[in-house]
């Protein structure tokens, strides 16, 4: 499949496109958009910020459509930046049933109406994409059948990822936004995920998994937690801090499991929660620097070494919460440090 390049820098959409560079690559990304299909690799330069509304065209099952920043080569990770300013939306999937996109190392911000808009699609990945300062969701209109990894959202005046069903997320922030940090209807995977200082709850989805979480609700400004809905969940091994509510269920309906999380300085732990157990609720999590957002586990801290995994709950199990520590029990780890 052809391979495209942009760079708003020296690009020109008179250009062939298939290379790097003056003279070769194009300008603008919905240029890139508009004359590649399903399968083609686009490259975009973080040469200079891209202020346009972009609109995606679909690839398919076969072949996935990518959109990749990059700061000097491809490949490197860098992040190219959709500035949205005057635009509805950065990126908008514009209603096909299925997209088959990929974005990669994507920045969106200053979008009217939000970053993303994917509503009514379907088969979208973000991978080390962000949305921020956009006027409503970050990641908004949750596609179904999502992934997003290493991906984050920060001062979006709503909430910072609104997810379907079913959704993947892992390792993903959300901060400082003006509603939920995470937001969806129901079968979501959150795993190492951080949700700091956002206005509505931490993570509000219906039918959940939350493993290895952090929420900071930074003196009682976010309301709950971790609020789950009448079907079963499992909640396990999470820092909710500082919130209204920590953990809140549906009155009426249990079955969730609820186990080994830490809860501290909520006004209220538990909400309408059956079933809990092995939480920790009398110990600071002893974060390195909240203030300065470092949300690894300074030493000495109740979260080290108290979470549950394969060993038991009797053993040194994981650290809770969204970073692993070197030290933590069980033998060999993931170690999360940013």
């Amino acid at each position: 499949m052809p391979t495209y390049y942009v760079d708003g820098a020296v690009g020109n959409n008179g250009n062939l496109g298939t290379s790097e560079g003056a003279g070769n690559a194009w300008a603008t990304i919905q240029y890139a958009v508009t004359n590649s299909s399903a399968g083609d690799q686009i490259y975009i330069k973080a040469s200079a910020d891209y202020t346009e509304g972009v609109t995606l065209t679909a690839g398919t099952a076969a072949a996935w459509k990518t959109f990749t920043g990059y700061t000097s080569t491809p490949g490197d990770g860098g992040k190219a930046t959709v500035d949205a300013t005057g635009y509805s939306y950065g990126i908008d999937f514009p209603g096909f049933a299925n997209s088959y996109i990929r974005l990669e190392n994507i920045i969106v911000e200053n979008g009217t109406s939000g970053g993303t808009e994917a509503s009514a699609t379907g088969y979208v990945a973000y991978d080390n994409c962000e949305a921020n300062n956009n006027g409503y969701d970050g990641f908004g209109s949750g596609p179904n059948y999502a992934t997003y990894l290493n991906c984050s959202a920060d001062g979006n005046t709503h909430d910072g990822f609104v997810v379907n069903n079913p959704a993947a997320l892992a390792f993903c922030a959300s901060t400082g936004n003006g509603g939920d940090g995470f937001f969806g209807g129901s079968h979501t995977a959150l795993v190492g995920c951080v949700a700091t200082s956002n206005a509505g709850d931490g993570i509000s989805i219906r039918v959940l998994c939350a493993a290895n979480c952090t929420i900071d609700g930074d003196g009682d400004d976010t309301d709950i937690g971790i609020n789950i809905g009448e079907y079963p969940s499992l909640i396990i091994n999470n820092i909710v801090y500082d919130c209204t509510t920590g953990i809140a269920g549906t009155s009426g309906f249990g079955g969730d499991i609820v186990s080994n999380n830490l809860l501290y300085a909520n006004s209220t732990n538990f909400s309408n929660v059956e079933n809990e157990s092995n939480n920790l609720t009398t110990d600071p999590p002893a974060f390195t620097d909240e203030a300065g957002g470092n949300y690894t586990l300074a030493s000495g801290s109740a979260a080290k070494n108290a979470g549950a995994d394969a060993s038991g709950t009797s053993s040194p199990g994981m650290d809770i919460g969204a970073h692993q520590s070197a030290d933590a029990g069980g033998g060999s780890r993931v170690i999360i440090t940013g």
